[in-house]
């Protein structure tokens, strides 16, 4: 098949040198290496970036909700119930947005 098409052909070649050359082989065992490395290591802090960025946003959102809530009457035990918080998580979210 590497016969019928110059590219191919060209690859297959360059594969024999590089297999042949012990160094050779060895860098480029190295480099695929570091890239496979470099590649992990970037998916890897975009899962985590995405998974705080996801925190924050549920944080903000649960703030949002128990301003909202208690601004409108709802108990600090209710709206803990209803975000499965406890009544101190409650308490010091809005003790915190007072401050801000």
């Amino acid at each position: 098949m590497a016969g019928k098409n110059e590219y191919l052909d060209e690859a297959y070649n360059t594969l024999l040198e590089l297999s042949a050359d012990e160094k050779k082989r060895l860098e480029y065992e190295a480099r695929e290496k570091a890239l496979r490395d470099y590649n992990f290591g970037m998916n890897c802090a975009r899962k985590e970036g995405e998974q705080v960025g996801e925190e924050r946003g549920t944080k903000k959102k649960e703030k949002e909700l128990i301003l909202s809530w208690s601004a409108n009457g709802r108990s600090i035990s209710e709206i803990a119930v209803l975000l499965s918080l406890t009544d101190d998580d409650v308490l010091r979210i809005l003790e915190e947005s007072k401050k801000d």
